[in-house]
C-alpha cells in the first residue's frame, strides 16, 4: 500500500513521496532564530509560531484536533510587532491540508492503486509539492496584521521578506 498501515508513520510513502508531516518539518526548518510573541485572540484548536532571521519573518499557524473542542475551519488574526513602519514587501503563503500539499488525497482520487504507475508516482510527487501564493496583510503603524483561514488539520506558512 502506498499510504496504508503497512507504511507506518514515516515521513515518506513507500515510493518516497513526501507526506504532509515531511513538509511540516521542512517548514519548521525554515523558521528563524528569534521568536516573536504573536498577539491576538486565543483559539482552542489553533497554535502559532512567528520567527525572524536576517532575511524574513516566518509565521506558522496550525489547526489541530483536541478532544474537548470541535475541529472546524478557523479564521485566525495574528498581529506581529514591532515591524518596520512602512513595511510593504510582498508576502507569500503555503498550505498543508486536505487539499494542499497532500499526496494521499491525490492517491485516493486515482483509485488508491496498490502499484501506481511511474506516471501516477510523478502525479503524487507533484501533489506533495508546497505551492507559494501571494498573501495580503495590513500594517497599522509598526504592527503587521495577518488574517488567514486554517482548515481542520491544516498548517499555514506565511513568509514576510525583510
Amino acid at each position: 500500500m502506498v499510504f496504508g498501515k503497512s507504511d507506518g508513520w514515516g515521513l515518506l510513502s513507500l515510493y518516497s513521496v513526501p507526506k504532509p508531516s515531511y513538509r511540516a518539518f521542512q517548514l519548521l526548518h525554515e523558521t528563524g532564530r528569534e521568536r516573536y510573541k504573536p498577539q491576538g485572540e486565543t483559539y482552542p484548536t489553533v497554535g502559532s509560531l512567528a520567527t525572524t532571521n536576517q532575511s524574513h519573518i516566518h509565521l506558522l499557524v496550525w489547526n489541530h484536533d483536541i478532544p474537548t473542542n470541535p475541529l472546524t475551519t478557523q479564521t485566525v488574526c495574528v498581529s506581529l510587532s514591532p515591524v518596520m513602519t512602512g513595511y510593504n514587501k510582498p508576502a507569500t503563503i503555503r498550505r498543508i491540508d486536505e487539499n494542499n500539499t497532500n499526496p494521499m488525497t491525490a492517491w485516493q482520487q486515482m483509485g488508491s492503486p496498490v502499484y501506481p504507475t511511474p506516471s501516477q508516482i510523478m502525479q503524487l510527487l507533484e501533489a506533495s509539492r508546497m505551492r507559494e501564493a501571494p498573501f495580503q496583510y495590513t500594517m497599522k503603524g509598526n504592527m503587521l496584521v495577518a488574517t488567514v483561514d486554517v482548515p481542520p488539520q491544516g498548517v499555514v506558512s506565511i513568509v514576510f521578506p525583510l
